[in-house]
């Protein structure tokens, strides 16, 4: 064990324990902390973009332009007929015989694509961290959009932090980002519906919505996201094994299927959910239907998904039956992405299970999730 911020007779405080220090404090995140301009970047020429004052921290290094001073960052020229995106990144080395770090401007090139309707993509950006030994590390500060030979928007790639503390969003989601990539605790803001219908990964458009990122009882690596959108719904996913779920709603009922011929017979088959939705072992399903087919007289069964359900029925000795009353049924077995039907079967007057060809006894006309309802 050492002691950081003791007294030692001799300078002896690493960049790694003030790294370890920062990052305690304001989280794991690359952020630019709101001061000053916030590093406000404005175009120059097609090819020049001047980034203002603000402080910001990448891996636990706090870098900085002063107030009142600002930074020339240079931008490759771009090609007549064709589109890029530019990333201008803040980039830390080490160098490890001197024993120091540095911060400056780098900007990672993108590719140029022939004009279409999707603007291309920000390129990769390179990845090292500085405290498992990596000689550099990079953080994304603005994604420069060049068409033809002229700069068509500089839009900000990076986060502000996320405040552990309350509840009030002080970090702002910016347009195009993928929500899978937000898992730093905290609280964050997509202002606007322009922002909103840009994002990846988001189950609502049409307007702004707060964000929080919470840990579950997974673990240290377990999230939950919950949503709360302008108009006061709430969306909800968690976050297993790095895979996030599909977003869901509170509590409600959805229909899953419908039979498109509940008059018919209904053969022995497997059905699917709607929009090839995958539910959850243990999720309530409902499962409707008729004693048999051309009666209205419609019944239900609930199950859980992983189960076998049976859809009962007693039937008297009118229709389609004669000779007395029979107990009659079907089973079904529901999954993950549908429900398998057997076939239909009735008891004879010495309580003899047989199998009703005819099939058309206990004819399933619908299914229903009860519970939290994906929005898939």
């Amino acid at each position: 064990m050492e002691l950081i911020t003791g007294a030692a007779g001799k300078p002896h405080i690493t960049p790694l324990q003030d790294s370890m220090w920062h990052r305690g404090i304001v989280g794991m995140e690359n952020c630019v902390f709101n001061y000053f301009t916030n590093f406000e970047a404005t175009e120059v020429s097609a090819t020049q973009v001047r980034i203002g004052a603000g402080i910001g921290q990448l891996q636990g290094r706090y870098f900085c332009i002063e107030p009142n001073k600002s930074d020339n960052v240079t931008i490759s020229n771009g090609t007549s007929g064709y589109r890029r995106t530019d990333t201008i990144c803040v980039k830390i080395t080490v160098n490890e015989s001197e024993k120091t770090e540095a911060a400056s401007w780098e900007v990672v090139k993108g590719t140029p694509e022939v004009v279409g309707p999707e603007w291309p993509a920000a390129p990769e950006i390179p990845q090292g961290e500085l405290d498992s030994g990596s000689t550099e590390a990079y953080m994304a500060m603005y994604n420069v959009l060049i068409d033809g030979t002229s700069i068509y928007e500089i839009r900000p790639a990076y986060k502000t932090p996320s405040n552990n503390f309350e509840l009030d969003p002080t970090g702002i989601i910016n347009s195009g980002d993928d929500l899978d990539d937000y898992t730093d605790f905290g609280c964050w803001l997509s202002p606007s519906a322009a922002v909103t219908n840009t994002l990846k990964n988001c189950p609502v458009t049409g307007g702004g919505f707060s964000l929080r990122i919470m840990r579950g009882t997974g673990g240290a690596s377990y999230r939950v996201q919950e949503m709360i959108t302008w108009g006061g719904n709430r969306y909800f996913r968690a976050q297993r094994a790095g895979n996030w779920d599909v977003w869901k709603t509170d509590i409600g009922i959805a229909k899953l299927w419908e039979n498109a011929s509940p008059g018919s017979a209904f053969l022995p088959q497997t059905i699917k959910y709607k929009n090839n939705m995958t539910l959850s072992t243990g999720d309530w399903i409902a499962v409707r239907y008729v004693a048999f087919t051309g009666q209205y007289n419609r019944q239900i069964v609930f199950a859980n998904v992983g189960d076998s359900f049976t859809m009962d029925n007693v039937t008297g000795s009118t229709g389609v039956y004669s000779g007395g009353y029979f107990a009659t049924g079907r089973t079904g077995t529901a999954n993950e992405t549908g429900i398998t039907f057997a076939g239909s079967y009735q008891s004879s007057a010495g309580g003899v299970w047989t199998r009703r060809d005819a099939d058309n006894i206990s004819v399933p006309t619908a299914v229903y999730l009860i519970g939290n309802i994906p929005t898939t």
